[in-house]
Formats: C-alpha cells, sequence, structure tokens
C-alpha cells in the first residue's frame, strides 16, 4: 500500500508501513527479546532451519540474509549488558516504564519486568524460537504457513531481487 500526501504544489509518496513485531530467542544460555522490522521473520526462520543451538549461531546464520538483524541484536544486548545485571535491573526497569508505543530496547531475561517484556507483544504480534526445544511460537502473526518460504537478501541498506529458499525441518513444532 503506497501512502500519497498532497502539500501545496508538492505530492509525496511514502512506501508501506514498517510493521514492527516481538522476536524473542530461548537457547540454552538464557532469553533475549527484541521488537523488529517484521520482514525480519523470514531470515530467522531460514536461520532456524540450519540448526542453530544458541543465540549466536541463529543470528549467524541469518547475518547471511539480512545484515540488519545480527548488528541491531548485538548492539542492543551491549547497551543492555553494560548498565543491568540480575542484581542490578534498575536501569532496565525505568527504560521500561518510559516507554511509548511498540519499539523497546533489546533485553535479556533477567528477572520479572524484563521477563514481562519479553512477553509484550507489538500489534502485529510476537514470535517466541525456543532453539532448545525446536519449537516456535507464534501469536496474532499475519505471516501464515512459516514451516517453508523464502528471505529476500537484505546486504544491510537494502533489499536485493535474490530470495534464499528455507524449509524448517520436521523435528521443528510451530504452535500457532
Amino acid at each position: 500500500m503506497r501512502l500519497t500526501r498532497w502539500y501545496p504544489g508538492i505530492m509525496i509518496h511514502r512506501g508501506p508501513r514498517r510493521e514492527l513485531i516481538r522476536f524473542t530467542v530461548v537457547d540454552v544460555n538464557g532469553t533475549v527479546s527484541f521488537v523488529g522490522d517484521s520482514f525480519f521473520l523470514q531470515p530467522l526462520l531460514a536461520a532456524c532451519a540450519t540448526g542453530p543451538r544458541t543465540l549466536d549461531d541463529l543470528l549467524w546464520a541469518a547475518d547471511s540474509i539480512d545484515k540488519r538483524i545480527r548488528e541491531q541484536v548485538l548492539s542492543g544486548l551491549a547497551v543492555f549488558d553494560e548498565h543491568n545485571t540480575p542484581e542490578n535491573p534498575q536501569s532496565i526497569k525505568g527504560q521500561l516504564e518510559a516507554l511509548e508505543g511498540e519499539e523497546g530496547p533489546v533485553v535479556r531475561v533477567i528477572d520479572e519486568t524484563t521477563r514481562a517484556e519479553s512477553h509484550r507483544p507489538t500489534r502485529t504480534g510476537f514470535v517466541i524460537f525456543n532453539l532448545k526445544e525446536q519449537r516456535i511460537v507464534q501469536g496474532q502473526n499475519l505471516f501464515g504457513d512459516i514451516a517453508r518460504g523464502q528471505a529476500h537478501i537484505h546486504n544491510g541498506e537494502r533489499y536485493s531481487r535474490r530470495t534464499v529458499a528455507y524449509h524448517l525441518p520436521d523435528n521443528w513444532n510451530i504452535v500457532p
């Protein structure tokens, strides 16, 4: 859908509105949650098809498809870890209380406040990637069948016409 806005003598076209979705990744080391572009879903699913065991494995596999994801998550985690510890989570509590809208920081689940944030969906929904149990839980997701598909290559600046096909192995469970 393209939006057109008229100003005196000027017409501005904008592309489709960017939809955000909550992504939560559970692995043997814990849980990390972030809000990102809904188009991150396909590269993350394609990464799951490679059999990642950890968040780092998942991000490396997704990075070959979409350069934005790994950078966003690791940069956000660096900031989170610099200001928060399980013994002193006050910084993130203040940051989360001040949130407006759907966007939010990358969080590592370290207490009940960050756990609650990891469960807060956006208007578009949420997806939980449980790497330990090879299970994907989706809520309010508008993408339909996610077990197989194609992910467009993104070089960090723009999408290319190239795609990567993926098919999740049968041992992955998808919970609608």
